[in-house]
């Protein structure tokens, strides 16, 4: 778990505690005696597992909301929960061993305090849910706060050199700004080849700095609509370059672009192919996730609203893009977001997919005789191949109802991290990731690669 200390000085600084061991190791423990203790029982599998994953079977069960986790395995993940609670409660009971001199701090210092706790946790490979401690990916991640200082928003601490974007750089202007990484991992011999080091991530540079333009392109919304653009690189010892999505390794780079108010410089971006499929795409997910989570009491019902979804894309040959299947291949991650004065959800007509002007959503996934036969017989179009890839045109019915589980399952543990509150510390913010496949269904991820859907709720203020 990540503890959050803060000062209440205008600096806001936040100081994350975090305990790494150096194995990766998701832990079912007591909330009474924190002492490991077997399981007590194991998602459903078509939770975490996807129906064509390993088979060519497209007869597997497939994901619905209609399977329910056991009483134990319920009564389990909240006592995961009620676990971190537990431990906030004592440490706020304890006090602060601080006692400033007013005379020498002034009346209005306030010390160092515990403001909160950002816990991870995860799911094996085998439906086990708890504690993540060390290596792995924190599929469900929760942050509890006092209610009074809920407005104070934690993040997440990353070791990634950041680099902001703007999609008005020039391709030479963006590559400049890598120099001190390059120079950093050449430097701390993490890298031996500095030279493909240096072609690779101009590779990629090139590639992001492409999308980034188009997306900066797009018509502006004012409801659900692509807010930013994240890319994680990793670095090989070898010089090469991966996309860090998918995968639990080290981040040495971590790019951001958000979109820019001045679309001056757009060109002939959207006559482009790209742009074309891009637009499209962007629709039709701004309308499915919001529709979704209007059919869901359980959600608009819980206090809590969705405040952005990311979803892990990648770019085919001839401008074609969507979500990418492929663990590991995807380019990065769009995130969505709500027009700040539209926080409100839409009412039903004007999310209608007649305005949509795809009846499909754009799925990479890989190119093997499994996943092709199992396109056949589901009714998705396969199109160009790439570097091992292959192109899936899949019905947007069999997404919407995938996404509608993927909204269940993270109602789920919604509802039992808030059952964990206690009278000073109250869940305010919960993330969620998921998988996909070229079937439309949606399961949770685990601990072994990041989701290519991520669904972050935040508490109402006041609620």
């Amino acid at each position: 778990m990540n503890k959050v200390l803060r000062n209440s000085k205008p600096s806001r600084f936040l100081l994350f505690l975090v305990a790494l061991p150096t194995m990766g190791l998701v832990m079912s423990c007591s909330q009474s005696d924190g002492i490991s203790l077997p399981p007590k029982g194991n998602l459903p599998v078509s939770w975490y597992q996807l129906p064509q994953n390993g088979s060519s079977s497209p007869g597997l069960t497939p994901s619905s909301p209609d399977e329910e986790p056991s009483r134990a395995m319920e009564d389990s993940v909240r006592a995961q929960f009620r676990a971190h609670t537990g431990a906030l409660e004592k440490l706020s009971q304890s006090g602060s061993p601080l006692q400033p001199n007013p005379a020498i701090y002034g009346k209005d210092y306030v010390p160092w305090h515990l403001d909160g706790m950002i816990a991870n946790f995860a799911i094996t490979v085998n439906g086990v849910f708890g504690a993540l401690l060390g290596g792995g990916v924190a599929n469900v991640k929760a942050t509890w706060q006092q209610p009074a200082k809920q407005q104070a928003q934690a993040h997440h601490a990353t070791q990634a050199r950041h680099i902001k974007v703007n999609s008005l750089l020039t391709s030479k202007q963006l590559i400049q700004q890598l120099e001190p990484a390059i120079r950093s991992a050449v430097a701390t011999h993490s890298v031996q080849n500095e030279a493909a080091l240096r072609r690779n991530l101009n590779i990629e540079a090139e590639r992001f700095l492409t999308l980034a333009k188009v997306l900066n392109a797009l018509p502006a919304r004012r409801s659900w609509h692509v807010d930013s653009f994240q890319q994680q690189l990793t670095f090989g010892i070898q010089g090469q370059v991966t996309p860090a999505i998918g995968a639990g390794g080290t981040v040495n780079l971590y790019w951001d672009w958000q979109k820019s108010s001045d679309i001056s410089s757009t060109g002939g971006i959207r006559e482009t192919e790209l742009f074309r499929n891009v637009e499209v795409f962007a629709q039709s997910m701004s309308k499915l996730i919001p529709e979704a989570l209007i059919d869901s009491k359980e959600l608009t019902q819980s206090g809590f609203v969705l405040d952005q979804f990311q979803v892990g894309v990648g770019i085919m040959a001839g401008g074609q893009f969507g979500i990418v299947e492929a663990l590991g291949m995807a380019q990065g991650k769009i995130v969505f977001k709500n027009a700040p004065d539209n926080s409100a959800l839409p009412k039903k007509t004007e999310l209608a997919l007649s305005s949509v002007r795809s009846p499909t959503i754009f799925v990479i996934a890989a190119d093997t005789s499994e996943k092709r036969l199992f396109a056949d017989q589901i009714g998705a179009r396969s199109g160009a191949t790439m570097d091992g890839l292959r192109g899936y045109e899949v019905p947007v019915d069999r997404f919407r109802n995938g996404i509608k589980h993927a909204l269940h399952m993270a109602g789920f543990f919604l509802k039992n991290a808030v059952a964990a509150d206690t009278s000073h510390w109250k869940l305010t913010q919960i993330e969620t990731e998921f998988d996909a496949n070229i079937g439309g269904q949606i399961s949770l991820a685990t601990v072994v690669a990041q989701g290519q859907l991520v669904l972050d709720f935040d508490r109402v203020t006041g609620k």
